[in-house]
């Protein structure tokens, strides 16, 4: 499995392709406000939402579940009890 390239990276990979804009799918770039300000400093449409909105809804999950940060994948109990509590759907 390769690594997650850097958004710089992303980025500039993209300028140099004169592309116009990125959807970054689900996950890694979709919830990243910095990849997002990035894109927009470069003049590249960010198909998603605004990096506002990303940070708003990161602080929102923060302060319902504060102990998001830092769960581990062997915390995954501690996990559910937290999407339970904020009613994520599945949970």
């Amino acid at each position: 499995m390769q690594p997650v390239p850097c958004t710089v990276c992303v980025v500039q990979v993209a300028k140099e392709a004169e592309v116009d804009a990125i959807h970054p799918g689900y996950g890694f770039l979709s919830e990243n406000a910095t990849f997002a300000r990035k894109c927009a400093e470069a003049g590249i449409t960010f198909v998603g939402p605004l990096p506002e909105t990303i940070d708003v809804r990161a602080q929102a999950f923060a302060a319902i579940c504060p102990t998001h940060a830092s769960l581990m994948a062997s915390d995954n109990a501690q996990l559910v009890a937290c999407t339970r509590q904020i009613s994520y759907p599945g949970s």
